[in-house]
């Protein structure tokens, strides 16, 4: 199953009256003031939602999908977000559907052959994305200075073992659980080409479709890598040359070249800055002539998940 998980809501003070607004200002915990503004801000949580509430208006952060099932560890589907947003505007007692969505994700969770931490040497560089091996149960895929969109692959029979969540007796069962996000971080109205997002937008078959779509296509935008490279197209020395460097590439690992990279960067090789970009995309073109004889059994396995989950969104 796909669906929703952690959301941001931004509901203006000008979207709804005063005595909402300081009625769950009065549900929470500290108060506190902004010494650039003066302004007054009460803040605290509401479950495992982090709420905060001043004179521009109401901020909610967290799992949504925590604040409605026991834990976050199964997504919140479309047919549920509604009951969700219903839920939260009881306890607020405020109606949150017409406040502005400021990070938005989208994730699944995949029961897998082996380890979740094995199919991430298969998940490659990724364009415009910057590749981050966080743990040894963790890989995450950064956006540009602002991170607008944010890859994460992590085990999440790890993640619930280490945050003291119980985890479903079918993904208990299996131990090998693989959870994909794709984390939307702001502007989502121009991510996905609307004027706006609202709560209320999430029900939304065609926008839950498009994002589901995201979500996908991000992931197969990401270079896979595979044991085995195709000679065919060696026709010239160059070529053999490449075909030898496409072979150390993928035996070097990803992370490894990306470290080469930075310290190359550190020590200032370049004195032009854009030789790092330049010799970075040389790398990749190398690794792209030459692809694989036949598809990764890992690579492929993962990939059928995503295309299933897809198929039935």
């Amino acid at each position: 199953m796909i669906g929703y998980d952690t959301i941001h809501f931004y509901l203006e003070a000008t979207h709804t009256n005063l005595g909402d607004i300081e009625c769950v200002a009065s549900k929470l915990e500290h108060e506190g003031l902004n010494r650039s503004t003066g302004e007054v801000w009460n803040s605290g949580h509401v479950g495992n939602l982090k709420v905060s509430v001043g004179g521009a208006g109401l901020v909610i952060k967290g799992s949504l999908a925590g604040f409605y099932y026991p834990n976050n560890t199964l997504p919140l589907s479309r047919g549920e977000v509604g009951r969700a947003l219903e839920s939260l505007s009881d306890t607020l007692q405020v109606d949150v559907k017409g406040a502005s969505i400021t990070r938005l994700d989208i994730t699944s969770n995949f029961i897998m052959t082996h380890p979740a931490r094995a199919y991430y040497d298969v998940l490659g560089p990724l364009t415009y994305f910057h590749r981050v091996r966080a743990t040894g149960n963790t890989l995450y895929y950064c956006r540009g200075k602002e991170n607008l969109q944010t890859l994460c692959f992590y085990d999440k029979e790890r993640e619930c073992t280490d945050s003291h969540k119980e985890l479903p007796k079918v993904y208990k069962d299996s131990g090998n659980v693989l959870r994909y996000e794709a984390r939307f971080n702001g502007r989502l109205g121009r991510q996905f080409n609307r004027p706006y997002v609202h709560a209320s937008t999430l029900q939304s078959m065609d926008f839950f479709k498009e994002a589901v779509g995201k979500w996908g296509d991000l992931y197969f935008n990401i270079n896979k890598l595979h044991n085995s490279l195709n000679m065919e197209n060696i026709k010239t020395v160059s070529q053999a040359k490449d075909y030898i460097c496409a072979i150390a590439l993928q035996s070097l690992g990803a992370d490894d070249v990306y470290k080469l990279l930075s310290e190359m960067k550190a020590r200032r090789i370049f004195q032009d800055r854009n030789s790092y970009s330049r010799l970075k995309k040389s790398l990749e073109n190398i690794t792209h002539k030459f692809p694989s004889n036949g598809t990764n059994d890992l690579s492929r396995e993962l990939d059928d998940e995503i295309r299933s989950v897809m198929a039935y969104a």
